[in-house]
């Protein structure tokens, strides 16, 4: 999924690194010149989320899921 947002990149990144921790994910950062990432590794769940700066002065990010939790037995 990709969306703009009015909310500052230290803002989202916080946000979503923390989010996918309290989720259970494993989760990295980091961060470019314009462009930071945050990638989360739950069993076999994957999260990507990737902000950089909108020609209109926003965020603009790509939210990407993939895999599933095992089911429990």
């Amino acid at each position: 999924m990709r969306f703009r947002s009015p909310v500052p990149a230290e803002d989202l990144a916080a946000f979503y690194f923390g989010k996918a921790s309290q989720g259970g994910y494993a989760v990295t950062y980091r961060r470019g010149d314009d462009v930071w990432q945050i990638e989360g590794r739950k069993g076999g769940a994957r999260l990507l989320v990737r902000g950089r700066p909108s020609f209109l002065g926003h965020q603009e990010i790509d939210l990407v899921t993939g895999g599933a939790d095992p089911p429990a037995a």
